[in-house]
């Protein structure tokens, strides 16, 4: 029998761009860990959890969801990148905003540029994986931040 606990479930943030330049992104969120009926978390939320801007990039966060919806980092992210940072100084200083305010936030933020240059940031105790493929690769890689 298999059970749900805070260590083995995640949020799933997915940036994507087609053969065309078109990106998007996607994300659905556990909500486990602060789970109240009927309340909305980030995942739902535009610019929160998840946000794109075709010509310039989209970024997905990760981490406690009522947080993350006092920052919007993926917009800001997203944001930022549309103002000339580039996609790491971009990323940074979205979660940064996060960080500075929270210091025990545990969580990550992923973006990517609308030429497929991407960035990872995270604060967290554990290990961080996410899965990356480009259209020279074969297979998806599995990528790990300590």
């Amino acid at each position: 029998r298999h059970t749900t606990s805070y260590t083995n479930h995640d949020t799933i943030g997915l940036i994507a761009i087609d053969q065309n330049g078109d990106m998007t992104v996607g994300t659905s969120t556990n909500g486990l860990r602060y789970k109240i009926h009927g309340r909305v978390g980030d995942a739902a939320l535009v610019g929160h959890g998840a946000y794109v801007k075709q010509g310039v990039g989209g970024a997905v966060a990760t981490g406690n969801g009522d947080i993350i919806i006092l920052f919007a980092p993926a917009r800001i992210a997203v944001h930022l990148m549309q103002l000339g940072k580039d996609v790491q100084s971009a990323c940074q200083a979205a979660f940064s905003e996060i960080t500075d305010a929270f210091e025990t936030f545990h969580g990550a933020l992923i973006c990517m540029d609308a030429n497929g240059n991407f960035a990872v940031v995270k604060q967290m105790e554990s290990i961080f994986h996410y899965v990356y493929k480009d259209s020279s690769m074969l297979s998806a890689q599995l990528m790990t931040e300590y």
